[in-house]
């Protein structure tokens, strides 16, 4: 977050950096962890949001692509990742609810 932002604000311009995407409406919380750190703790908030455009990486990736749940299964996924999808909530937005 940039000093001064709101999540909302943060949200959409994260989104547009990382996917070129643009979030229409409010963003949903779906997921928050906190994580310990060295210099204390980190506040994870993951949200879900309806976005468009065409979809791009950001300057960061090689490839950005929508993928189903088998798809994200048999991807290598950051620390954290397996438990974020595998979460109720994230289920459930994702249209995976009935998939486990």
């Amino acid at each position: 977050m940039n000093a001064g932002e709101t999540l909302v604000d943060a949200v959409r311009r994260e989104v547009a950096e990382e996917t070129g995407l643009y979030v229409r409406g409010r963003p949903q919380v779906l997921y928050v962890v906190r994580l310990a750190h060295v210099a204390g703790s980190i506040l994870v908030v993951d949200y879900g949001v309806t976005a468009e455009g065409e979809i791009q990486p950001g300057s960061d990736a090689d490839a950005v692509a929508w993928v189903d749940e088998a798809q994200a299964a048999a991807l290598p996924l950051a620390a954290g990742m397996a438990a974020f999808l595998g979460h109720p909530r994230v289920r459930a937005f994702l249209g995976w609810a009935r998939g486990r």
